[in-house]
């Protein structure tokens, strides 16, 4: 298993809001719509259920990101349902002060050695990216 770890993100809200924010997926749909242009361009075509994120690419198809775990406050975890490779991604959450906390996402995928030097640049800038959308979500 490959792992690639995300930029670590201070948003100001506090860990619990940010993690309740997990609890239905759906309240992100509304949130997303509200972002610039040129950023939902960036994203692409996705979906949202109560409980997975459908995200739709001309490269690789319908991916299917569904919860695995949450651990309250701390961590959302979720698998890939339909990719051509097993991935599973969290999101974790740590309390900086009663105000604000620190986001990142990190990503574990069981890819080829031969394939990493070609796949890992660009799961890393994903991972990155989470991050960096999550702060444009909710600060």
């Amino acid at each position: 298993m490959a792992k690639y770890t995300g930029k670590k993100t201070v948003v100001n809200k506090p860990a619990q809001d940010i993690y309740d924010k997990f609890k239905d997926l759906t309240a992100l749909q509304a949130q997303m719509e509200q972002l610039p242009d040129d950023v939902k361009a960036q994203m692409g075509e996705i979906h949202i259920t109560q409980d997975s994120i459908i995200i739709v690419t001309p490269q690789v198809g319908e991916v299917e990101l569904r919860i695995k775990e949450r651990i309250e406050p701390k961590k959302v975890a979720f698998i890939t349902v339909n990719s051509p490779m097993p991935l599973e991604m969290s999101v974790n959450i740590s309390p900086v002060d009663e105000n604000s906390c620190e986001v990142y996402s990190a990503l574990e995928v069981d890819i080829p050695l031969m394939l990493r030097p070609l796949v890992g640049p660009q799961l890393q800038k994903a991972a990155d990216g989470f991050g960096e959308t999550l702060l444009k979500l909710y600060n």
